[in-house]
């Protein structure tokens, strides 16, 4: 027979070396790992405590047209979920959204790029401009819990994804305390170099712009204030694209925030279309567990108030419900917005009102879980795609990760390097 006629028989195909984005499905089973969801609800918990306690000091602050007025956390936590759900619409629905990069809604979906800008950009440019004050100290407290407990959650699905080891939640806050200072400070760096350039091209205002004579001038040195804008708006927009990549880069390499703004940039501006694609690869798998997360956590709790509801029979008759029961008055306060409940708080004698009071934070809590889920899917995502931004353009191996005791790398045993990628592909 010719060697034309031959079969080749293919026993298996490595698909993760064939496509490497799908190791970015490997996040899944990492964020759900015990220790990364404690880490994440630790850090929504804390997050959600301090917002509330701020909004009790400033007061409600917040108008907002035909509704109550609220405090800045609770309007600032309605702007993020509207963002946040657009932003899992349209990755489900594949909508990119780039005619939103330039910021003008011309109607319909804002696509992934819109819901992006919404929540990177406009939120936090609201925030600053109408509660500077209330920004400035949240987002210090934010950066030191989303930089310390993230960095954690981060250092665990490094160690996993690179050699198949998993750590314990110990070893990740280790990790992170020792490089909190990176963690933290790292994003501030390009902040204060925007500040600055701001600073100086409003300094630059004032001087040649409020006087006749000066105005020519400042007519005539308008090309380096340009300059100064650009350069401003390269290092912010670095700074908004690049930020989900510092946290992990720390992670991974164990180095100082110089090298990680150095590494973050240079893969944001000389690897767009790799980070565009792994990004919108990211939350489109994001979306997908949001709906199967979201699923389970509705299917519990209608499970669970349906069967308790079976058991319940002792009826309340001075409720406006008719035959409504102990559980039915509980269930009606604690999971129905103020709108759609049928009872009154001063409806419930007795200890109707504390039990129906305990049952909305268990809900909550609920709630908490499915955030604290996304968060750790969100910091396991992103170490991914660093991982992945790093062999694009370093060619740099999956497998290699700092010890955490110098600059010295891991990599995984040849022996075993076949079971510790199944691990970390797990």
């Amino acid at each position: 027979m010719s060697e034309s006629g031959r079969r080749v028989r293919v026993e298996g195909v490595d698909w993760f070396a064939f496509a490497p984005v799908l190791r970015l499905a490997g996040a899944f089973r990492m964020a759900l790992q015990p220790g990364k969801l404690v880490l994440a609800l630790a850090a929504v918990l804390l997050l959600f405590g301090v917002g509330s306690l701020m909004d009790l000091a400033w007061g409600e602050v917040v108008e907002t047209e035909g509704l109550d007025d609220r405090g800045v956390f609770e309007a600032v936590v309605d702007r993020q979920a509207a963002g946040f759900h657009a932003l899992m619409d349209s990755a489900l629905s594949l909508e990119i959204g780039l005619d939103q990069l330039d910021g003008r809604n011309t109607g319909g979906s804002v696509g992934v790029v819109g819901a992006v800008r919404y929540l990177a950009v406009e939120t936090p440019r609201w925030l600053f401009t109408e509660h500077p004050w209330y920004a400035l100290i949240y987002g210090l407290i934010k950066l030191a819990i989303m930089g310390l407990l993230g960095g954690a959650i981060c250092r665990m699905a490094a160690t996993q994804a690179c050699v198949g080891r998993s750590i314990s939640v110990k070893e990740g806050l280790c990790f992170a305390w020792r490089r909190v200072v990176w963690f933290v400070g790292t994003p501030l760096m390009p902040g204060l170099v925007v500040a600055l350039l701001a600073g100086a091209l409003a300094l630059a205002g004032l001087v040649f712009f409020n006087a006749p004579v000066l105005d020519v001038v400042g007519a005539v040195v308008f090309g380096v204030l340009l300059l100064l804008g650009l350069f401003a708006a390269l290092v912010g927009l670095g700074l908004v694209l690049g930020v989900p990549l510092m946290s992990p880069c720390l992670a991974v390499e164990g180095t100082d925030g110089f090298d990680v703004i150095s590494r973050c940039y240079n893969y944001v501006f000389f690897r767009p279309w790799h980070y565009a694609f792994y990004l919108l690869s990211a939350a489109c798998f994001a979306a997908v567990c949001y709906v199967v997360v979201v699923a389970v956590a509705s299917a519990t709790v209608g499970v669970t108030d349906h069967f308790v509801g079976v058991g319940s029979f002792a009826v309340v008759d001075e409720l406006p419900m008719d035959d409504a029961t102990r559980y039915d008055a509980i269930v009606d306060q604690a999971r129905h917005s103020e709108g759609q409940r049928q009872t009154n708080a001063e409806d419930l004698d007795g200890t109707l009102g504390p039990a129906a009071w305990i049952v909305k934070q268990w809900g909550r809590l609920v709630s908490a879980l499915v955030a604290a889920f996304m968060l750790s899917l969100f910091f396991c995502l992103m170490t991914h795609v660093y991982l992945l931004m790093r062999r694009a353009a370093d060619g740099t191996p999956l497998d290699d990760c700092d010890s955490g005791e110098g600059d010295v790398l891991w990599a995984a045993p040849s022996g075993g390097a076949a079971v510790d990628t199944e691990a970390a592909e797990g």
